[in-house]
């Protein structure tokens, strides 16, 4: 979510302009209620959000099941 010179959901509409096939994750620390009922959080349409901490075997499992998607 946030990263030096641009925040993740930023990075996410851009990547969305390049490729919209692109399956993207968002990992953050902060409350994921607050972030669901933002417009530029729905415009970047990520796949997955994660809520940290999360076990690696938590984080395995999520990607496997969005690939097979």
């Amino acid at each position: 979510m946030c990263m030096p010179g641009i925040c993740g959901i930023e990075l996410a509409k851009k990547i969305r302009e390049i490729n919209d096939q692109i399956k993207i994750f968002l990992m953050t620390a902060y409350e994921i209620r607050d972030l669901e009922d933002n417009p530029d959080y729905m415009a970047a349409r990520f796949d997955k959000l994660i809520q940290k901490p999360i076990r690696f075997s938590e984080l395995r499992e999520m990607i496997n099941e969005t690939l097979k998607s």
